[in-house]
């Protein structure tokens, strides 16, 4: 949709920005089984999150703030920065941690 929309319309404008890059994080919301997504002040919250041993352990070397809570299946990530730039930031993490060729 985005080179669609690009090549009819030109360079995006930042609220169309904003909408490619939620929809790429719901996209990747569904394929991973996430279910909730919320960012309150400098902290996002996902879940559920379960995560093998090997997911715990790319999630610790790409984000090490990160806490997962094993009980509640909630993942807790520090953001860093705002905008569509977190946005496409927390997809780039959920799309490694949950690598589907891993």
């Amino acid at each position: 949709i985005r080179a669609e929309w690009e090549d009819r319309y030109g360079p995006l404008p930042a609220p169309a920005e904003a909408l490619v890059a939620i929809s790429r994080l719901r996209a990747e919301c569904r394929r991973t089984g996430i279910r909730d997504v919320a960012v309150s002040g400098r902290t996002a919250t996902v879940a559920p999150v379960v995560l093998r041993a090997s997911q715990k352990m790319r999630l610790a070397r790409l984000s090490p703030s990160a806490r997962h809570d094993e009980k509640t299946s909630v993942l807790t990530v520090p953001v860093a920065g705002g905008g569509t730039e977190f946005v496409a930031w927390l997809t780039g993490l959920l799309g490694e941690v949950f690598d589907p060729a891993q």
